[in-house]
């Protein structure tokens, strides 16, 4: 070859190479358009052509099983190597040089004769970039930071910690290992429960699962889950219906018995929540559930019945049947071996009550440490306990980030304040079903929320003052 044309073919050659490695990096959060990736271009690197922050998860054009055949645009779990969301499960990619377009339009996919087979929706205000989080979200941008779309609205076959799974949405199975169009199986989430059919046939709810719990007057709005397990939510994101899986108390529990005479009014309404065990079976039932608060048994029916989320009212119990239900209030047990505390133990044994009721009463200087001595000023008390109760909210979408935490300590932002509604947990948790300070005990304690519930007698009922009126299974075992 003349000398001429092989330093234009080295050249030609060295273009190449320089587009391709050009085009095969991998960008870190954000990408801006106008972009394209494809498979070929990023085989390098699998894939991939975006990562999160963390690199926890990737952005990919992914070809699962390496069978060449079908290609999608997919986010994957890069540690598990599992894919959560896929964007175009029923219109695979076939060419692997196919191209994948950011522009100020969104996300197209073409096939190889220029035809799109995927694409999100048109958009008011152009698109100034596609963000991957550390939560797995894959989100476009405009230029004011506002979310045009995102793959959390659109689940296919599996959700993740911090995603909200609105009700009236389901998730679909893949059809195989290889080839993601939708399968034979859904889960379903209503309004009041989950389900999971088989070619449109419910084969299990989770409201008849022996694990989960039950709010029967709330509605739900979206369903979630973590490391302890599958929760159905309200919109303010209080526990709404039902939850399964990680309930597991980290203190030793104790029962207290209500005695005879006294029964629980929901109990006349609910069918039981097991039939056919015995009493001890029952217990066993409520101490692994974090989210149970007590239980009753019935001895002629041998059913069980399980007091969930929070406590309604007790009412004087028929005399000819009062031996045939027994109830029982859960309580934890203190580290000395004693059951429950008063709020005035709790005050030095359970430090985050104690700055509950320091910031609600505004006596945060007598929370710092005596051994200061006049060292600190209650100003700073105070930004330090809002900034540690912001931090204990029940709803991990209210506590502010670690650079918001920073930056209130430092005072470069403002303050938040604390919800004391998010913060019930914290004095059941602190108390736990304790008697009154006058030392009367927590048997005579419970025996007086007896309530006659409309019927004539003595029993009076009392109010339990500072509990909280709402119990989630989060309140009960204690911030996670």
């Amino acid at each position: 070859m003349p000398p001429t044309r092989l330093h234009l073919a080295v050249l030609l050659l060295l273009g190449v190479a320089l587009n391709r490695a050009r085009g095969g990096r991998v960008a870190t959060e954000l990408l801006t358009p106008d972009f394209t990736a494809s498979y070929l271009l990023f085989q390098d690197s699998y894939g991939a052509f975006l990562t999160s922050p963390s690199g926890a998860f990737h952005a990919v054009v992914y070809n699962p099983g390496g069978q060449l055949e079908r290609f999608y645009l997919a986010v994957l779990h890069a540690p598990s190597k599992t894919c959560v969301w896929v964007a175009n499960r029923a219109a695979p990619i076939t060419d692997r040089a196919a191209p994948l377009q950011l522009t100020a339009n969104g996300i197209s996919i073409e096939d190889p004769n220029g035809t799109t087979i995927w694409s999100t929706p048109p958009f008011e205000t152009p698109v100034a970039a596609l963000r991957l989080d550390d939560h797995g979200n894959l989100a476009l941008l405009d230029a004011r930071n506002a979310t045009l779309w995102q793959s959390f609205d659109r689940p296919t076959d599996s959700i993740v910690s911090s995603q909200r799974f609105p009700a009236g949405a389901f998730l679909a199975s893949a059809a195989s290992d290889s080839d993601f169009s939708e399968g034979d199986y859904r889960l379903n989430v209503t309004a009041a429960d989950v389900l999971l059919t088989w070619m449109g046939s419910m084969y299990w709810r989770l409201s008849n699962d022996a694990r989960s719990t039950v709010d029967r007057s709330g509605t739900v709005a979206y369903m979630a889950v973590n490391g302890t397990g599958m929760y159905l939510l309200a919109a303010d994101g209080g526990s709404s219906s039902s939850t399964v899986g990680g309930g597991n108390n980290s203190l030793p529990v104790s029962y207290f018995s209500l005695g005879n005479g006294v029964e629980y009014f929901a109990n006349k309404l609910a069918p039981p929540t097991v039939s056919g065990d015995n009493v001890s079976s029952c217990q066993t039932l409520c101490t692994s559930n974090c989210s149970c608060l007590g239980y009753f048994y019935d001895n002629s029916a041998l059913s069980c019945y399980l007091v969930q989320h929070q406590l309604g009212s007790f009412m004087n119990a028929d005399s000819t049947k009062a031996s045939d239900k027994l109830g029982y209030i859960k309580g934890s047990n203190s580290s000395n071996g004693t059951t429950g505390s008063s709020s005035r133990g709790a005050k030095s044994d359970y430090f985050p009550l104690a700055a509950l009721e320091g910031h609600e009463a505004g006596h945060y200087a007598e929370l710092a440490d005596p051994r200061l001595q006049g060292r600190v000023v209650a100003e700073e008390v105070e930004r330090v306990v809002k900034v540690a109760l912001c931090c204990l909210h029940e709803d991990p979408h209210l506590r502010p980030s670690m650079a918001v935490v920073v930056g209130m300590l430092e005072g470069s932002m403002a303050l938040w304040e604390p919800r004391v509604q998010s913060l019930g947990f914290l004095r059941l948790y602190g108390r736990g079903f304790s008697g009154p300070e006058d030392g009367g005990g927590s048997d005579m304690y419970l025996k007086h929320m007896a309530s006659p519930m409309g019927r004539s007698g003595t029993t009076t009922s009392t109010t339990m003052s500072g509990w909280p009126s709402y119990l989630s299974s989060s309140q009960l075992s204690g911030p996670r």
